[in-house]
């Protein structure tokens, strides 16, 4: 899990030299993406206070990259109350809407 101060998290790039890795030697596979989105009534400022586990348009990119990179099936968004899951075949149906659909978050309140 990686956190920041601020909406913005980084990737994991400390760690994909040892996923790479691993996935190589068929010690593992990753299976799902786990992204919280969480539930916090007082945090308006640069984060969508209600959860909504719906992806932003910097989940989906994430996910499309590292679907690739990493060779997972699926990705769940969850916001400690519910959650929303899918396969990542399925990310076309995100792509080229998110500047007109209002459910996505694009950090700006």
């Amino acid at each position: 899990m990686q956190t920041g101060p601020n909406a913005n998290v980084p990737q994991l790039e400390w760690a994909h030299p040892d996923i790479e890795r691993d996935i190589k030697h068929g010690w593992w596979r990753v299976v799902t993406f786990l992204h919280l989105h969480p539930f916090v009534a007082s945090n308006t400022g640069a984060q969508d206070p209600a959860g909504t586990c719906i992806p932003s348009s910097g989940d989906l990119g994430a996910f499309a990259i590292d679907k690739d990179r990493f060779e997972a099936a699926e990705a769940w968004i969850i916001n400690g109350a519910d959650s929303f899951r899918f396969n990542l075949t399925d990310l076309d149906v995100f792509r080229g809407q998110s500047d007109n659909r209002t459910e996505f978050f694009r950090a700006s309140v």
